[in-house]
């Protein structure tokens, strides 16, 4: 039987990955086609991706969802995240968000820093399996992501030592 599935994404933005791949980007989809490849062979089901939108291990996530044709569900901490990103990651972050098959705003704008783990926990809320990217040592969003799903039964998949040895 066929059901549909979502699979939730929390790790590390870019400028904490950067310093592990120089084309840290594409490294990016190229893991998570990988991942997302292997849960659904896994479960052997559909998958609806759920991205925080965030740029690093989310945008990816949101470009494997595209690219393999999946529903996409953006979780956006608030409308406007992107304003302070350069052109080239809004153009991006924008054809992502008219790719998707539903947008969510979990809190209105401006910026706050308290939205984002709003947001992270939505993602979990809206997920049956997180994916996680997590150097296991820095805290933050995605160790409170990850906590907040671990609280509430989610299963939590680190794939940081696949990372580290893929790039």
């Amino acid at each position: 039987m066929i059901h549909l599935t979502s699979l939730g994404f929390t790790g590390h933005r870019r400028q904490r990955l950067i310093k592990h791949s120089a084309n840290i980007d594409n490294r990016l989809v190229d893991l998570m086609t990988a991942v997302i490849q292997l849960e659904i062979e896994l479960i052997g089901c559909d998958l609806n991706i759920v991205s925080g939108m965030a740029l690093g291990l989310d945008i990816a996530a949101a470009k494997v969802a595209k690219l393999l044709g999946l529903p996409l569900i953006a979780m956006v901490p608030f409308e406007g995240q992107e304003s302070v990103w350069n052109k080239s990651d809004k153009d991006i972050y924008f054809n992502l968000l008219s790719y998707a098959t539903e947008v969510n705003y979990c809190s209105p704008p401006p910026y706050s820093a308290w939205k984002f783990q709003h947001r992270n926990k939505a993602i979990v809320d809206n997920s049956n399996k997180m994916i996680a990217l997590w150097d296991g040592v820095e805290d933050g969003g995605t160790y409170n992501c990850i906590k907040y799903a671990e609280a509430t039964g989610k299963p939590v998949v680190n794939v940081w030592n696949r990372f580290v040895k893929y790039v």
